[in-house]
């Protein structure tokens, strides 16, 4: 069962990505038991908005921290798995991300950081700010 589960995680990792007009990056620290202590490892997180409003996550990487070139990874394996039609990018205030989205995708990708109101207001209001509305 778990080579089966190993299979299919593979092949979501590697599935080709195509057109996503709003990529959200957000990180979340997690405790994990590592070489038998706890250590706290980022959560990088790439969630895409399709054209049609229907989200999905684009790609997962577990690190050490939100350093520059965890981030440089997440976002060259989503370009490498065709990632394209970037015109939107929103994320917390991570320092290690800020400096890597533009060079990534210079032409498409304009790295924004997201209002911290935005963030406290309803859910319905912060999905209008996704599709440009109010």
């Amino acid at each position: 069962m778990s080579e089966r589960l190993d299979e299919q995680l593979s092949a979501w990792r590697s599935r080709p990505l195509g057109e996503v007009p709003y990529l959200i990056l957000d990180a979340e620290y997690k405790k994990v038991r590592h070489g038998g202590s706890v250590v706290d490892l980022a959560v990088l997180l790439a969630i895409g908005v399709r054209a049609d409003g229907r989200r999905t996550v684009l790609g997962v990487s577990v690190s050490l921290s939100e350093a520059e070139v965890h981030w440089r990874e997440l976002l060259a394996s989503l370009q490498e798995r065709g990632l394209h039609g970037v015109t939107f990018t929103t994320s917390d205030d991570h320092k290690g991300l800020l400096g890597r989205a533009a060079p990534i995708q210079p032409e498409e990708l304009e790295a924004r950081t997201q209002d911290r109101e935005a963030s406290a207001r309803p859910r319905g209001d912060r999905l209008n700010d996704v599709h440009g509305t109010s």
